[in-house]
């Protein structure tokens, strides 16, 4: 029996072997042999090969992990940022929300696997670094650390043919046959394995070790980071798959896997290669070679890291992807090679095992995390209604074209996009710490270096004899110390600023393209609420309650021309006037107020062909938009209904205005007696006709809508919208019934033909048909336009007719708009004449 803190005495003293290895530089208490004075039975390449092939396995495994992500959303209904945490092997935040059930056990089955796989991580290099023939010391190495991206490669690649977790679950126990036949192998072969350079000790003194290994500074700047480049490289293996399927709805482990494979086979060996080089060729030391090629390859990391988040392509986006993939693989053995330069011989074990823990614990543990909460956070502030859908592959995929899943989809994208820009954060630390261990400290690297390299075989038996403390750099300690906690706390800092500029910026991607502030619209002052669908922004919230309620719905969008205002200047008087008027309406009579400033429509499929193949073709998209623009700004009427019908925030009735419609009745509560005649009538939609022009009073005008929040009223805007998307593939029946409506001109027209057309019947007690006169009197009874109008008296009372509620500014009445609601002896604003709708 071996005496407390001591290693036990082992038989066979003539064998170097596993079980005899040190950890962490220590030996056993009967001294073996040093390497070189007795030789493995396994050759260094076999040594190489076998160290990596097994490395290429474990890592296999972990990209069936990571490519199982979007599966694992789907089969346990968990959200992304827990799906993060199954990827980080958060166990005990995963085991302690019990709504995780079954999860939580099979994730925990993962760590005591992850514990295993630790200890060849740890050993191999510092092996390798011993038995590898001089002059290609590194590029052995970096052949070791190519099976990382490698076997990632083929696991992620693995998981395209799998579509349940019943099949993942399979490939995974194939896994466990294979390292049950791997534990034998090392079992019974353990006597053939160099034990790589160890101490002469009979204590087990684990002080010595981590002391020398925490107080190292180039250690400490190595670690942070290469915990900043691995925040990035861990966190987009294990996200790129459901990134790819989501912003662009493709399907990615096989290219995603072909590509990993690619860079991973030029990647890491280069950087090996290049290390030899630079330690042989120019006589270099490692440490410093090693702090160069960092410094280089995350440098050019930088600039690709600011633009691939936003690349709208996905050819261009796998390039630069690919890419950065290459730069970061290519730091692999530099990086590794530096942690075990950076402590005496005796200590790389243990650098290299602290490291592991210390690049996971502020690396790709919280950025996969930290994804997910991104993304999720993101995700429910853009899509209001959406957020309680899961953002997956599976549910994309369909309709891309119906309002409910485009919403989700461009919720879903914003929510990737920001998180990868996050995850990008790392790259830029981890070049700023590797220009500090370069620059900042090149002097005490070369110092320490000197005293390590450049003995060549010699060292390793010499170095047995020496204090574990390294002369040089552990004597100034104190001095190392203080430097380095400057520089860590130096480089947290950055990457701290990084995060929140991110934040920042994700934040404000709901306004990118926004005239700023109150001279483009008046956006309500505070934090952006979370039940806003998609772009939307909240003008003002008046409600008396937090939920329920009445909400007034405009769209503002701009148009090709300019008129309805132009980027990053003020909007037009005419408009501004208007939406101060309806703002002081909701003000004054407690209702909420939101605007839809960007457009969510897309071309649809027909109109895209007309463009194309029909009379006076257009070739060009932009010109296609162009000439669709009107009518699809129109048509962004209904889905912009559906987002709040389905709204958490259960508001009882919803008005949707053009933008150039006022409430100007501010005595009484429009609204409201609106809900009150759509109760009596018990109807679900409101509509007004055109009768305030001759011959106008059987005609439907879009200008105001109404409806209240039932299942006909969202089924019947689903439908027209469909009708829009589909054009002649329509099909006959709809949710509401069989119509027969076509919808390929504006939202006026489909509702005239549903209202007077074969499915009228259809229809019938759930809408109300009322006067434009009261409800949507159009401008040009307010001062004479030249158009028909069916009362001249409108023309004489203007703003003083008792039956007016609501005025329609269409067409060339919108440049008066600011004289009748400002400037004519009345404000209807509830502002002064210098305020944000009568400022001139």
């Amino acid at each position: 029996m071996a005496k407390m803190g001591t290693w036990p005495s082992y038989t066979n003293q003539n064998s170097p072997n596993c079980t005899g290895a040190s950890f962490g530089g220590m030996a056993s208490g009967t001294e073996e042999p040093l390497l070189g004075e007795q030789r493995p039975e396994f050759s260094p390449t076999t040594h190489a090969v076998i160290f990596t092939m097994t490395n290429f396995l474990i890592f296999a495994e972990r990209g069936i992990a990571f490519g199982i992500v979007p599966i694992l959303i789907a089969a346990f209904k968990v959200n992304q940022k827990e799906a993060g945490m199954m990827s980080s092997i958060a166990i005990v935040g995963f085991m302690l929300r019990s709504s995780l059930g079954p999860l939580a056990k099979k994730v925990s089955i993962r760590f005591f696997n992850g514990f295993g796989e630790a200890f060849l991580c740890t050993l191999a290099p510092p092996i390798l670094d011993d038995v590898a023939p001089e002059g290609k010391k590194s590029t052995y190495i970096g052949y070791y650390f190519t099976a990382i991206p490698l076997g990632m490669a083929l696991g992620i690649a693995c998981t395209f043919a799998l579509d349940s977790w019943a099949m993942a679950r399979f490939l995974f126990m194939l896994m466990a046959l294979i390292w049950f036949a791997l534990f034998l192998f090392f079992y019974l072969k353990h006597s053939a394995f160099a034990s790589g350079n160890r101490q002469t000790t009979d204590t087990l003194s684990f002080s010595g070790p981590i002391a020398n290994t925490l107080t190292s500074q180039q250690w400490l700047l190595h670690v942070v980071a290469y915990g900043a480049q691995t925040w990035f490289l861990g966190g987009a293996s294990a996200w790129a798959v459901q990134y790819i399927s989501i912003v662009y709805l493709t399907k990615a482990q096989l290219v995603i896997g072909a590509g990993t494979l690619g860079t991973s086979l030029v990647g890491s060996s280069l950087g090996g290669y290049c290390l030899d080089y630079l330690n042989v060729r120019w006589g270099w030391n490692r440490l410093k070679a090693c702090c160069f090629l960092n410094s280089i390859f995350m440098s050019m990391c930088v600039p690709l890291g600011l633009i691939v988040p936003w690349m709208e392509h996905l050819g261009p986006f796998y390039a630069v992807f690919f890419f950065i993939q290459f730069l970061n693989i290519c730091t692999m053995a530099p990086i590794n090679l530096g942690i075990m330069e950076s402590v005496a011989p005796a200590d790389r074990g243990t650098a290299l095992g602290l490291a592991t823990l210390g690049m996971h614990i502020i690396g790709d543990v919280p950025s996969n995390i930290l994804y997910g909460m991104e993304a999720d956070r993101i995700t429910k502030g853009a899509a209001g209604f959406t957020s309680t859908l899961a953002c997956s592959y599976e549910a994309l995929v369909g309709d891309q074209s119906s309002p409910v899943v485009h919403g989700m989809w461009e919720a879903c994208e914003l929510g990737q996009r920001s998180a990868l820009a996050l995850l990008c954060c790392g790259m830029y630390a981890s070049f700023f710490v590797f220009a500090i261990a370069l620059y900042g400290k090149r002097q005490a690297a070369d110092q320490l270096s000197v005293e390590l390299d450049g003995q060549g075989p010699a060292r390793l038996g010499s170095i047995s004899q020496q204090s574990s403390h390294h002369p040089t750099e552990f004597a100034k300690r104190p001095q190392n110390v203080e430097r380095c906690t400057s520089s860590l706390v130096a480089a947290l800092a950055l990457l701290a600023q990084g995060v929140e500029a991110i934040v920042a910026n994700s934040q404000a991607l709901a306004a990118r393209n926004l005239p700023q502030g109150k001279n483009g619209l008046p956006l309500h002052e505070g934090p952006r609420p979370r039940w806003l669908a998609r772009q939307d922004e909240l003008v003002i919230d008046a409600r008396p309650k937090p939920q329920g309620g009445m909400l007034i719905m405009q769209l503002v969008m701009m148009d090709a021309g300019g008129y309805w205002g132009k980027m990053n200047k003020d909007r037009p008087r005419w408009l501004r006037a208007i939406l101060a008027t309806n703002r002081h309406h909701a003000r004054k009579h407690g209702h909420a107020m939101v605007i839809r400033w960007r457009p969510t429509l897309q071309l649809t499929g027909w109109q895209q062909h007309q463009c194309e193949h029909g009379k006076n073709s257009i070739q060009s998209r932009e010109e296609c938009i162009k000439r669709w623009e009107r009518e699809n700004f129109c048509w962004e009427k209904f889905p912009f209904f559906v987002d709040y019908l389905l709204s958490e925030q259960r508001f009882t009735h919803m008005v949707l205005l053009d933008a150039d419609a006022a409430l100007v009745r501010h005595n009484m509560n429009i609204l409201g007696g609106i809900a009150d005649q759509m109760r009596d009538q018990n109807v679900d939609v409101f509509l007004t006709n055109e009768d305030w022009l001759k011959n106008g009073k059987e005609r439907i005008n879009g200008g105001v809508i109404m409806a209240r929040n039932t299942k006909w009223a969202e089924d019947m805007f689903q439908d027209t919208f469909d009708a829009h998307r589909l054009g002649p593939e329509t099909p006959k029946e709809w949710r509401i019934g069989k119509t027969g409506v076509l919808c390929m001109s504006n939202e006026q027209i489909c509702l005239n033909d549903l209202f007077y057309g074969p499915g009228r019947k259809l229809i019938q007690g759930h809408m109300a048909f009322e006067s434009g006169i009261v409800y949507n009197r159009g401008g040009c009874t307010l001062r004479h336009c030249f158009e028909p109008i069916s009362d001249k008296s409108m023309e004489d009372l203007r703003l003083d007719d008792e039956r007016l509620q609501i005025v329609h500014f269409m067409g060339g009445s919108k440049g008066f708009a600011p004289d009748v609601l400002c400037d004519e002896g009345r404000n209807f604003t509830g502002e002064g004449p210098e305020d944000y709708g009568c400022r001139k």
